[in-house]
């Protein structure tokens, strides 16, 4: 009967200490210091004294200026013997990459861990803690003055052109696309690569940049690419900026700088009639042109006994028309309901060397008008028509004519008739 009991304490004493087993986590972090932009590798393993019926919750490991990432096949089973007993588990690997300079500290956190408790088969889950990590990204000597900082087994710059940059007119367009390829570095870590500096008289709409990464045997490669368009709006004498960009190479521990030269603009200024030969309305033209030879017929008869002050006073007064605000906004009215962009902006400049200055808003909402334009011209969805664009860019014309008549209304009313003296005091 004793030995009954003291088997039967034994059983039972030998069940709750199974059930107040924790699970287990190990974390292997060795290599706490690396160059901004290469990773260190983190493992973090659980174990369990039975098995896990679904996947532990990992930690995200997310913290400011540092990049998480898990590699392929990041999760594996393992097994461990522990005090005699074969522990089951899952091992899983991170990759944490400083992303600039200083001391990173990843924040205690706790992951969730559902097992079987023996001997029942019922699943119970447990809070596991993690405490918190340190690392720290240190940059090369000589490299401090590296901005951005770039460290990379290979870098290279190229640039496609598309279309003539050479030889243009007004509204021809071409593209560039320069792209960045590196080695053992993430794209996400490249700058900008292509600036706004362009010359006058061209405009760039640039498209989303494009970003491709891939990974070889746990390295990491990839490029970005950025697209620009560019339109020629007038005469272009110049050319898009020469490129550099220096960065750190892991292999030979030196600074290199990557080049492109730079890409020569010209265009020549558009004709005072930007209308193409398919606009024209031929009925029309022969028309006038009938009607202008009747004209010219009479004028010949009529000049010959006009004398020659009425003549010179009729071309002055010709004269006077076509250099006047009135008729270059009718050249205005014209391009903007052909929506001819380049015939718009030569019309618009001309009109604006003989109307009132621009306000800084009414230029600022102007130009946004034409970008909006040119960016659905010639941009990554283009589409010929874009008719909210068109309708923006008249009504703020519109609107800045009406401004600066009542401005000009203004400035050119006579004064009152009985202007009121200020009373003196005695």
């Amino acid at each position: 009967m004793i030995r009954l009991a003291l088997t039967l304490f034994l059983a039972i004493t030998s069940l709750a200490t199974a059930q107040t087993v924790d699970p287990r986590v190990e974390i292997e972090f060795s290599e706490t210091e690396a160059i901004p932009g290469q990773p260190l590798s983190l493992r973090i393993t659980v174990l369990v004294p039975t098995w896990m019926p679904d996947p532990p919750e990992w930690p995200s490991f997310e913290a400011p200026n540092i990049l998480v990432t898990a590699p392929e096949r990041a999760s594996s089973p393992t097994s461990k013997t522990i005090d005699g007993e074969t522990w089951s588990g899952v091992s899983r690997r991170y990759r944490i990459t400083p992303m600039v300079p200083g001391t990173v500290i990843l924040p205690a956190q706790t992951m969730r861990v559902t097992y079987a408790a023996p001997p029942a088969t019922d699943p119970i889950s447990a809070e596991v803690p993690i405490d918190a990590l340190t690392l720290t990204g240190t940059l090369p000597p000589g490299a401090e003055g590296l901005d951005p900082f770039i460290a990379a087994s290979a870098l290279t710059l190229t640039h496609e052109v598309e279309g003539e940059t050479t030889g243009l007119k007004a509204g021809d367009s071409f593209s560039v696309t320069v792209t960045a390829k590196l080695s053992d570095l993430p794209p996400m870590f490249l700058p900008q690569l292509v600036t706004g500096e362009v010359p006058e008289g061209l405009r760039a709409y640039p498209e989303s940049p494009i970003l491709n990464q891939s990974e070889d045997r746990g390295k990491v490669s990839g490029a970005r690419s950025e697209k620009v368009v560019y339109v020629a709006e007038g005469g272009v004498e110049g050319a898009l900026p020469a490129m550099s960009l220096e960065w750190y190479n892991l292999e030979t521990q030196k600074i290199e700088t990557a080049t492109l030269a730079e890409i020569s603009v010209q265009a020549d200024a558009p004709p005072a009639s930007a209308q193409t030969a398919q606009d024209i309305n031929w009925p029309r033209v022969i028309a006038m042109a009938a009607m202008a030879l009747v004209i010219l017929t009479l004028g010949i008869v009529a000049g010959k006994k006009l004398t020659p002050p009425v003549r010179a006073a009729l071309a002055r007064r010709r004269a006077r028309q076509l250099a006047s605000a009135k008729h270059a906004w009718t050249q205005l009215e014209r391009a903007l309901k052909d929506r001819d962009l380049p015939a718009t902006h030569a019309a618009l400049a001309l009109w604006q060397s003989r109307a009132l200055p621009l306000t800084s808003t009414q230029q600022s909402q102007i130009d946004a008008a034409f970008v909006a334009i040119g960016h659905a011209r010639y941009g990554p969805n283009a589409t010929r028509d874009n008719v909210s664009g068109w309708q923006t860019l008249s009504s703020l014309l519109h609107s800045t004519k009406q401004a600066q008549h009542a401005q000009r209304f203004t400035r050119s009313a006579l004064p009152a008739l009985n202007p009121q003296a200020t009373p003196r005091h005695l």
